[in-house]
């Protein structure tokens, strides 16, 4: 598991999963968890009944958080604070990703399937299309992404 993850990654995992330390004693991950939730950091352990070899596990609990983050990571050479922030900035995106698809607090599954399939379908018109068409169509996208405040810090534009 550890080398197909060669390119740095950090995943959570069930805090039931087996982990066995580099000395050989052998608990559930959310048993790894230090004192008053701290991090524990454990260096080429390895990971469920199968134990695959693992670079770093980091085990941790917040105290507003039902449950404990087990995180497992190609990489070594952070601290088990940077693990921890390196999977929030992840977490935080998989969490908007979930709200947006949330019919109550986001656009909802089907829309966002319809905007989608929509784009798709522009995408695949966009060649075919008469000039007096696609000429107001474009004008009016070139403004919208000029007036972007994302695109106007990529390029530049004040």
């Amino acid at each position: 598991m550890g080398s197909t993850l060669s390119y740095g990654s950090v995943i959570r995992f069930r805090g039931n999963t087996l982990v066995v330390a580099e000395d050989g004693e052998v608990r559930p991950a959310k048993g790894w968890v230090g004192a008053g939730g701290r991090a524990k950091m454990l260096r080429n352990a390895k990971i469920t009944k199968k134990r695959f070899d693992v670079a770093t596990v980091v085990c941790t609990q917040d105290k507003e958080v039902k449950q404990p983050w087990c995180l497992v990571s190609s990489r070594t050479k952070s601290d088990a604070q940077a693990f921890v922030k390196w999977y929030a900035k992840r977490w935080s995106i998989e969490a908007s990703f979930r709200d947006l698809k949330n019919p109550v607090l986001g656009l909802g599954l089907e829309r966002t399937v319809s905007l989608l399939r929509q784009g798709f379908y522009w995408n695949e018109r966009v060649g075919s299309m008469k000039e007096e068409i696609l000429l107001p169509l474009m004008t009016k996208f070139g403004e919208l992404v000029q007036e972007h405040a994302v695109f106007k810090r990529v390029f530049g534009w004040t």
